[in-house]
């Protein structure tokens, strides 16, 4: 081995190989838990830890041109709304990395939409001296970077609240964590925030029927035995 290329080239195929093999393994997990949950209502947490595995394994895979990209990764996501209508699917986003065009902002948007988060967590991208990152060319400006964060939290909230309102109507069992200006605050299984308009027991799990909608939480009135 004489030249740095042949090591990486020796590299590159062993995580080609890894990822083949990773995401054959999380694709019959998935499939798997897709079924069983209907039968064992596993939490939506225990989906999501594993959604966020195949991410991981996406996000290399990607890089080696060795799924599906994309569409693949929507395949995965909709194998698991369908066994858990209910489930809190949620990403982080930079926005402004260095070299990120108008067209490749518009086409992470319009992923986040078909994908149809009930939560984005948006940052601007902040420059970290040490970084690779840092010294690459095409830095934005950070006006560039803060309209986009601004139009990306608009598409979020307008995600989060067309997922709260799924919930109206319905009965969801709630964990009161605390008391706020006599409102009882809690979250569901599957991190949905709840508000009570009345005083509850701190640390005790209520059944709520939910009455209204917000793009940060719903509100609810304890349902009566």
């Amino acid at each position: 081995l004489k030249e740095d290329n042949t090591l990486d080239g020796l590299f590159l195929t062993a995580i080609e190989h890894i990822c083949i093999f990773l995401s054959f393994i999380l694709s019959l997990l998935i499939d798997f838990l897709s079924c069983l949950s209907f039968l064992l209502r596993f939490s939506s947490f225990v989906l999501i830890i594993f959604l966020i595995t195949w991410g991981v394994v996406l996000l290399i895979s990607e890089t080696t041109n060795l799924l599906g990209g994309f569409n693949e990764y929507l395949e995965k996501i909709n194998k698991l709304k369908n066994a858990r209508p209910e489930m809190n699917l949620t990403t982080d986003v930079i926005v402004g990395f260095p070299t990120e065009t108008e067209e490749e902002f518009l086409e992470c948007v319009e992923y986040c939409k078909t994908v149809g988060f009930s939560k984005i967590h948006v940052f601007p991208y902040s420059k970290r001296e040490g970084t690779k990152a840092a010294g690459m060319s095409n830095q934005l400006d950070n006006a560039v970077k803060k309209q986009r964060a601004r139009r990306l939290i608009e598409i979020d909230n307008d995600l989060q609240l067309e997922y709260n309102k799924k919930f109206i109507g319905k009965r969801v069992r709630v964990l009161v964590e605390e008391i706020v200006d006599g409102k009882s605050i809690g979250h569901t299984q599957n991190f949905l925030k709840v508000e009570i308009n009345e005083v509850l027991q701190p640390n005790t799990v209520v059944d709520v029927i939910v009455k209204e909608a917000y793009i940060d939480k719903v509100v609810g009135e304890k349902e009566e035995c």
